[in-house]
């Protein structure tokens, strides 16, 4: 930052290298305010003593006051540079020479600025504005980029800054744009003026999340709140329809839904079954629990692994009647097809299984004769043993 006194600015920008763009800009303003921009720009050149002495006396003052102007213009360049720059500048006569010697170092010649030049574009060209990014963000970057562009001598109009700005915005902002489209004159229409529509339709939407997400932090503490109570048993939260109470007696009575959909839960359950606090974990003991497809305890139905293994092999299971002297067998029938007469109907949760040829029996016993149901609910009468 350049230092300032009650007799103006002692010091201009300084010259890092990289900021040249930046640097070059600051420094003509800086020097156009200082009223000695005209020897740097147009050149100055000392007149020899002959042409001095023939100059009139209002030539003489004017030829004087150029000489001041330049001088100055010389001592503010040497002076807004850093010191591993200024031995690049410390042979020029004059601020003209001393300018143009920073322009060719950092800015270069013809070729190294269609280089840039071409660099530039292509960055102009490929922005696109991210979901995460802010418009301020955006324009940053591309603004960033325009001004490189101009300062190189390269002219770019408001109406291409307008059009690729409009091309380069995220999905969110697809209403304004196509209202932008429709309504504006792109020729007419400024780059801040976009800026202004673009923050005001990001604000909004701020606006609405904002009150989207307040409404469903709303919603969550009214279900977090609902159904607190102190008689929550074995459920945790809200209260248990299906438990009762008795305080009449000696006798209380629960119906734990541990057990639910159980045909037989042990008997003393319910005398040792006390109500829980607490947030509705099921406890892990299954020791009590029979399954109804194997008759063993320790797990549900539909945990059991023996009726896992059953469906994914196949195999079908008697149904025992009690009371009734058939039995029943189910078999799934996946495809139809002719078989032949040596096929054997097995299954492996049988101690029987049939064949419809007689030849393949060594022993047959044809006076028993059962009924048999098969999978679709055919009844299939069994003779021989």
């Amino acid at each position: 930052m350049a230092l300032t006194s009650n007799l103006g600015p002692t010091q201009g920008p300084i010259l890092l290298g990289k900021n040249y763009e930046f640097w070059s800009l600051r420094m003509r303003s800086f020097l156009q305010a200082q009223e000695c921009w005209e020897p740097v720009d147009l050149g100055y050149v000392e007149p020899d003593p002959a042409a001095l002495a023939a100059m009139t006396n209002a030539q003489r003052i004017a030829q004087a006051t150029l000489r001041t102007k330049e001088n100055k213009a010389k001592f503010w360049i040497q002076n807004s540079v850093d010191d591993s720059i200024f031995s690049k500048i410390t042979g020029a006569g004059t601020s003209k020479q001393a300018w143009d010697i920073l322009k060719t170092s950092y800015q270069g010649n013809d070729r190294v600025k269609t280089v840039k030049l071409q660099s530039l574009w292509t960055q102009f060209e490929t922005l696109k504005m991210t979901e995460s990014e802010t418009v301020d963000q955006f324009m940053t970057r591309v603004m960033g980029i325009v001004n490189q562009i101009r300062l190189i001598g390269e002219t770019i109009t408001d109406q291409r800054i307008v059009e690729k700005i409009l091309r380069s915005l995220p999905r969110k902002f697809e209403m304004v744009v196509t209202a932008i489209l429709e309504s504006k004159d792109l020729s007419s229409f400024s780059t801040d003026e976009l800026i202004g529509s673009l923050v005001t339709h990001e604000t909004r939407l701020h606006l609405t999340d904002e009150s989207i997400s307040n409404a469903f932090k709303t919603q969550f503490s009214f279900s977090k709140g609902r159904g607190r109570g102190r008689n929550r048993g074995y459920q945790g939260r809200g209260s248990n329809q299906n438990n009762s109470h008795s305080t009449g007696g000696n006798s209380q009575q629960y119906q734990n839904p541990k057990f639910q959909g159980h045909r037989n839960p042990p008997q003393n359950q319910h005398q040792n079954f006390q109500p829980q606090r607490g947030r509705g974990r099921r406890s892990n003991d299954k020791s009590n629990i029979q399954c109804f497809y194997c008759k063993k305890y320790g797990h549900y139905e539909s945990e059991c692994r023996k009726k896992q293994a059953d469906q994914l092999s196949g195999r079908a299971h008697v149904s025992n009647h009690m009371g009734d002297t058939s039995r029943g067998m189910f078999l799934s029938c996946h495809k139809t097809e002719q078989q032949p007469k040596d096929l054997w109907l097995l299954d492996s949760g049988c101690n029987n299984h049939m064949t419809g040829n007689k030849e393949l029996l060594s022993c047959l016993d044809s006076s028993i004769s059962s009924d048999i149901t098969l999978g679709n609910d055919h009844l299939v009468k069994v003779q021989g043993k």
